[in-house]
């Protein structure tokens, strides 16, 4: 048994929701193994100038209402200039190569990537972007970068697309626990802490046999 976590680097609602899931990391990760996931929302035919992705703005104006998430000048003049392209296959890569790093830290490292984004406005495709992250958590930023621009990072991609796909995540944000095939959802879309730890408690107290605490 685990727990899944299905993100974006480029998705705003991932992005507000990160703290949430770094709290419940931190109270459960002694408990069973957390793997974390990213979602490919921007690839393929997705790939193109975020003046061509319609609600990004308004988007990030409700994260900021409702999670608090810091949305920084950079990232504001990047929507307004729109010629800025996110591609989550290079930023996806960019996370396997920190978690391959330091697997300790996936998450806070995940919330600096999309920090370094929504916050700092750079890019996600540019190997220095995770560098100085490297440098930030006192991690070598030389293995990181030769991580990311190999051929690994990107069977790594693939795989986490893979996971995705498999498992049936359509939406994201999204925690689920998982069990061989079986799945229960634990958060869909931005979640109150305390919602993600009463879905947690629920599938994870003890059943009478016989009972099915996942369903496939």
């Amino acid at each position: 048994m685990g727990v899944l976590c299905v993100v974006d680097p480029y998705c705003q609602w991932s992005y507000g929701f990160l703290p949430t899931l770094i709290e419940f990391w931190g109270r459960h990760r002694e408990e069973m193994p957390f793997h974390v996931a990213c979602a490919g929302l921007y690839r393929d035919a997705g790939v193109r100038p975020i003046r061509d992705v319609e609600g990004l703005a308004e988007s990030s104006r409700q994260v900021a209402d409702v999670m608090g998430a810091e949305f920084g000048p950079a990232y504001e003049a990047l929507l307004t200039d729109g010629s800025f392209v996110m591609n989550s296959v290079e930023a996806t890569r960019g996370l396997a190569a920190l978690k391959d790093v330091a697997p300790e830290k996936t998450l806070d490292l995940a919330y600096a990537q999309m920090q370094a984004f929504f916050r700092d406005g750079k890019s996600l495709s540019d190997p220095e972007t995770y560098r100085e992250i490297a440098t930030a958590f006192e991690l070598d930023g030389d293995a990181v970068v030769e991580y990311f621009r190999s051929p690994v990072s990107h069977s790594t991609a693939l795989q986490d697309f893979a996971v995705v796909h498999d498992y049936g995540v359509g939406s994201y944000p999204a925690v689920a626990l998982i069990q061989g095939h079986a799945t229960a959802a634990l958060a869909l879309g931005a979640t109150r802490l305390e919602d993600l730890e009463r879905a947690y408690l629920y599938y994870t107290s003890p059943v009478p046999e016989g009972d099915a605490n996942l369903a496939g």
